[in-house]
């Protein structure tokens, strides 16, 4: 079973109440934006899906009293 970005989404939500995404999947366009005005180098971000590949990238902020290390 593959899990989509958006159920992958719902279970960092039950298991940290309070968490932000701050970007998932992405079009090649964005991906492109991002790069030509310097926010990303990653010209092959998983964020962007492929015909091969879904997108896979999650960007989160952690709220308050969490830590990388919980």
């Amino acid at each position: 079973m593959t899990a989509t970005l958006a159920s992958v989404k719902d279970l960092i939500r039950s298991a940290i109440p309070g968490v932000r995404f701050t970007s998932g999947e992405r079009s090649r366009a964005e991906q492109d934006a991002l790069i030509a005005k310097g926010a990303t180098k990653a010209k092959n971000s998983q964020h962007v899906a492929t015909s091969e590949l879904p997108a896979s990238a999650l960007d989160l902020v952690l709220p308050k009293g969490y830590d990388q290390s919980d």
